[in-house]
């Protein structure tokens, strides 16, 4: 398996035999390791209108996220929703929790020189995001 495949969480029996195997914190006897890879996952319903509109911002963005430090690739997805409306599915992949921190602030900053304001963004056009951060399981 390639190294940057392999998980970097681990289940144990309990948080202190954990903690002094690995040596990083555990929480419920799931160890994390800040440094294993993370994933950004959002999911986006959008009105059919509003599509073009949408992918451009989005575009936007993930050309900023090509070029920082830790990132690992992405995806864009699609599919037809319900009536008029398309699910977007955005994902990138990131070899740390603090690339992903990184990655946040860089984007924040981005949007406060532009003025792009992407809650006003997306209520204008009428789009429902789901957005999380998810970690690779050992399993």
């Amino acid at each position: 398996m390639p190294n940057h495949y392999r998980p970097r969480i681990h289940l144990c029996a309990g948080i202190d035999s954990c903690e002094a195997s690995v040596g990083y914190p555990a929480v419920g006897g799931i160890v994390t390791d800040s440094s294993a890879e993370t994933f950004r996952v959002d999911r986006f319903t959008v009105p059919e209108a509003a599509r073009d509109e949408f992918l451009a911002q989005v575009a936007d963005t993930h050309h900023i996220l090509r070029t920082l430090p830790g990132f690992v690739r992405d995806a864009i997805l699609e599919k037809p929703g319900g009536p008029g409306e398309r699910l977007i599915l955005t994902i990138a992949e990131w070899d740390s929790t603090e690339a992903i921190e990184n990655a946040r602030k860089v984007i924040q900053d981005r949007r406060a020189e532009t003025g792009f304001e992407p809650q006003e963004f997306i209520a204008k056009l009428g789009i429902t995001p789901e957005l999380a951060s998810y970690q690779r399981l050992a399993i």
